[in-house]
């Protein structure tokens, strides 16, 4: 599975001068992926499996060096079936539509990442709903001990 930094460090990079990169996050036509309708994030086989998706018209639109990753243009609205391509012809080790995210809330408590048992609980996640008001406090109790590792 590619790494949420990979995806992250992608979406942060800049595309190349003169390559439009401006559509709306669109479904995948297949998984129904949240993702731009006209790339990918693909690890390519090797170098010589790169110069043929680029024979077959997968433009690299960057790459990402440090975690050994690249950015491709697919026609757009075909980013699944680009990667079952990719896949199915040996190009790729691991390809994955250019997803987008959403910031996540976390709390402000500093000793917030000490308490793994709110993390087990899976409470972060209720900061994403809800974000509270300062005439709320919230507790949460519980016997402080795991039965099952």
């Amino acid at each position: 599975m590619l790494p949420t930094f990979a995806l992250a460090i992608a979406a942060l990079l800049a595309p190349p001068q003169g390559v439009i990169l401006d559509h709306p996050p669109a479904f995948t036509e297949r998984t129904r992926t949240l993702a731009a309708p006209n790339r990918a994030i693909v690890r390519f086989a090797s170098p010589a499996h790169r110069l043929a998706a680029a024979a077959q018209g997968f433009k690299l639109l960057r790459d990402i060096p440090q975690l050994g990753y690249s950015v491709i243009l697919v026609p757009y609205g075909r980013v699944d079936s680009s990667i079952d391509r990719l896949r199915a012809l040996g190009y790729v080790t691991e390809a994955f539509p250019d997803r987008v995210y959403r910031p996540a809330y976390t709390p402000n408590d500093p000793v917030f990442p000490e308490q793994w048992n709110l993390i087990d609980q899976g409470i972060p996640q209720v900061w994403d709903v809800e974000k509270g008001s300062p005439s709320v406090v919230i507790a949460v109790l519980d016997t402080g001990s795991r039965i099952k590792r």
